[in-house]
């Protein structure tokens, strides 16, 4: 409820699009729905499809804020022919958020090439995560018993154009 909706801003922005682009403002909306229900049915292939699955076997969940707005047009773009809509779309994530382990990520970005001579200028990095993730186990109140640290570090080849997670099982590069 913090944001409110400006309905008339968003006519406006619309019109402003519409004019430039000589067409219609009604025409414009649809096209950016379009365009929205397309990044999402490739987003579904491409996930469902790298895990050997075809979409048009299964039933559409449609949940969060907006789920029940795209469900139908992404439906017929998959060619899934059932959607449940659940009695509280917008709870879901809600609840999934109440139901999990709580976690954190936390990152550290250093692009350097990787010898002996720099194992202590990484490793300091690499505690300065393993720290900060300490930090947050204390602000949260985790039970030592319950806590689990996993720290990875992005690598590749010189030339490689993607990084392979390698786990850091002592927390520390050698």
């Amino acid at each position: 409820g913090r944001l409110k909706i400006d309905a008339g801003a968003s006519r406006r922005a619309i019109a402003v699009l519409a004019a430039q682009l000589g067409l219609s403002d009604e025409y414009v909306a649809d096209g950016i729905l379009r365009v929205v229900t397309a990044n999402m049915a490739k987003a579904i292939r491409v996930i469902s499809v790298q895990r050997g699955h075809d979409p048009r076997d299964y039933v559409l969940a449609a949940f969060g804020g907006a789920g029940p707005l795209h469900a139908g047009r992404l439906a017929r773009e998959l060619d899934i022919r059932r959607i449940v809509i659940p009695p509280s779309p917008g709870g879901v994530g809600a609840y999934g958020l109440m139901v999990t382990d709580l976690r954190t990520d936390l990152s550290f970005t250093k692009s350097a090439d990787f010898d002996q001579s720099r194992e202590p200028e990484l490793n300091a990095a690499v505690e300065h995560l393993r720290a900060e993730g300490e930090r947050w186990f204390t602000l949260e109140q985790i039970d030592e018993d319950k806590r689990s640290l996993r720290i990875t570090i992005d690598m590749r080849y010189a030339g490689q154009n993607y990084e392979l997670g390698i786990v850091l099982d002592e927390h520390r590069l050698d």
